[in-house]
């Protein structure tokens, strides 16, 4: 669930982003997004949200080896037993019982699948954070200086956020 609720919060930035490029650079798309509509928008975070848990349960799941290369590094530097914690990682290398080295799929499908959930969404959030930043330099001259201020604050807050 924590990694689920991580998938929410950015790619409810990420919807943040993309709203705000809505709104500055392409208000005329706005209209699709009115009323009952707007809330189409939460979609898209809430099935990447899903998706973040599914790859979280299935890909990285906790195992017994996994405890085991765990134990002496959580009991030295926490003082915690790998046992009692609940944690998500990866051990992309697993020693079989005839001490044969192999792949462990399902940790490396789990990582990848996490590591483009949060490049789509950076890449998201660049081009959007990018996009509406230039167009509020090119008509900086058009609005007036609170509209321009409030728009710069605006923008430094959700910039803050990332």
């Amino acid at each position: 669930m924590f990694g689920a609720s991580f998938g929410m919060c950015i790619s409810l930035l990420c919807t943040q982003f993309f709203y705000r490029y809505l709104a500055v650079c392409r208000p005329n798309l706005l209209v699709n997004f009115e009323g009952f509509k707007l809330s189409l928008i939460f979609i898209p975070p809430f099935l990447l949200s899903v998706t973040w848990f599914l790859f979280c349960l299935f890909g990285l799941q906790i195992s017994f080896e996994k405890r085991k290369v765990l134990e002496v590094s959580l009991r030295k530097n926490y003082n915690e037993d790998s046992k009692s914690l609940t944690f998500v990682g990866g051990l992309y290398w697993q020693t079989d019982e005839n001490g044969v080295t192999h792949w462990n799929v399902s940790d490396c499908i789990g990582t990848t699948g996490l590591c483009v959930l949060m490049s789509i969404c950076c890449l998201t959030i660049l081009f959007c954070g990018g996009r509406t930043y230039k167009k509020m330099n090119d008509v900086g001259g058009t609005m007036s200086d609170r509209t321009k201020e409030l728009n710069r604050q605006l923008f430094i807050t959700l910039s803050l956020q990332v």
